[in-house]
């Protein structure tokens, strides 16, 4: 059985799995961990509170998204890794007054754990929430064109990579080249899934930056901003020079995959290329967070500065 059928029968097995939406964390926990990491990983306590964090709000947010999409989605034929129109508000899985109240749980838990750790760090965790949050509800930037992209690049881009540097440095010493490398692909990742979703929304009556643009254009657009997420990547790898850039490298390897939607615009291409992103995402996450670990208790990261150096 292919992946994807047995990641939604999975998922019709465990509405709450669902409902928090574990494969849509990485676009926030990759920028958590590289804002971590350049602060140097400084605390192993420190870094896995706020990674916690991150989770809840996510969860949370992804729970609220989920309630306040139910109309569309009861009516939508938009297979991910989920089939929407079976996710668990619409079938009746989860109440919605549970998962309200577990949503509420979760940001409760996350804004206790972040201003443990720091004022700032609170603040950027409130930041990210709220944002993320009228993504969904009114003014529901979700139905706003540009808006849309920009509520759900400034958490992720923004928000979690400053949260990540400002646990262990002061958010004034903030870079700036990794900020717009991360705003840049963020925003180019999110254009591509709406380009996924174009049929439904324009059904649905969503009025997003991909259904005004039109599958070809949003398509243009989405490849434009990966282009120029990579001179970011590029000019942080050289101005920076951090073992944590090279481990990163093979972002890359997802130009060719682009230039081929961009040849042939399609919602399948387009989906092939965001399932094949998201799993890179999280071979990456999964990679930078075991090697960081262990690196903090050994001398191992050490051996990797020569060849740091000499990049």
């Amino acid at each position: 059985m292919p992946l994807i059928e047995r990641l939604q029968e999975a998922h019709e097995r465990h509405p709450y799995i669902t409902l928090i939406r574990p494969v849509g964390w990485s676009p926030f926990l990759l920028p958590l961990l590289l804002g971590l990491i350049e602060s140097e990983f400084q605390s192993i306590i420190g870094s896995y509170k706020l990674i916690l964090a991150c989770i809840l709000v996510c969860s949370a947010v992804y729970i609220i998204n989920f309630y306040s999409d139910v109309e569309s989605d009861r009516k939508s034929q938009v297979r991910k890794y989920i089939v929407m129109s079976k996710q668990p508000f619409v079938t009746g899985g989860v109440k919605s007054v549970n998962g309200l109240l577990l949503s509420a749980a979760f940001l409760i838990l996350a804004f206790i754990i972040a201003f443990t750790i720091n004022l700032t760090v609170f603040a950027l965790t409130i930041l990210g929430a709220v944002i993320s949050i009228i993504y969904s509800i009114p003014p529901r930037f979700k139905s706003v064109p540009v808006a849309d992209v920009l509520s759900n690049i400034i958490p992720a881009g923004f928000a979690c990579y400053a949260a990540g540097w400002s646990a262990f440095k002061p958010i004034t010493d903030l870079p700036v080249l990794p900020v717009l490398w991360l705003l840049s692909l963020g925003a180019s990742a999110y254009i591509l899934t709406q380009i996924i979703d174009i049929d439904a929304d324009e059904k649905a009556g969503t009025r997003t930056t991909a259904t005004f643009l039109g599958t070809e254009r949003a398509t243009r657009l989405s490849f434009g901003l990966y282009a120029m997420s990579l001179v970011f990547f590029t000019l942080s790898v050289l101005t920076r020079g951090t073992l944590i850039y090279i481990i990163m490298l093979p972002f890359f390897i997802m130009t060719l995959p682009y230039y081929n939607l961009l040849k042939n615009p399609t919602r399948e291409h387009a989906y092939k290329l965001a399932f094949s992103g998201g799993v890179l995402f999280n071979g990456t996450i999964i990679t930078i967070l075991v090697f960081y670990t262990i690196a903090r208790f050994t001398d191992l990261s050490m051996a990797f500065q020569p060849l740091v150096n000499i990049l």
